[in-house]
């Protein structure tokens, strides 16, 4: 895979895209290529897991129109996998190091969630 990331721009096979603050501000841009090459920058490989977390953010987000508050992602994802809720918390941290939220919104292709990276 082919791909140049610059501050505010993303090329992935050719295709431009813009970025802000290095996230994707239009959710409906994003592929699995997309993904794949946040991730490569973040120097992550995505597991089963890690899509599972992905597609998991992404259809909360299209649900409620933002990024999935920490506390109800965990809960939820705890839920779907009949985990604790500590158990889920560390799996975020083990799967997305830099922050579960904030990295996950990102390699999943949605905007920079507000209640993190300021």
């Amino acid at each position: 895979m082919l791909k140049e990331l610059k501050e505010n721009r993303l090329v992935v096979g050719g295709q431009e895209i813009p970025l802000d603050d290095g996230f994707l501000p239009q959710p409906e841009d994003w592929n699995d290529q997309i993904a794949l090459a946040f991730a490569d920058d973040d120097g992550l490989e995505l597991t089963e897991a890690s899509w599972e977390v992905i597609h998991l953010m992404r259809e909360m987000f299209f649900a409620q129109g933002e990024a999935p508050h920490n506390k109800v992602l965990m809960n939820r994802y705890a839920e779907l996998k009949g985990l604790e809720r500590t158990e889920a918390i560390k799996t975020f941290y083990r799967l997305f190091p830099l922050g579960p939220i904030a990295q996950a919104a990102r390699i999943a292709g949605l905007p920079k969630p507000r209640r993190c990276c300021t």
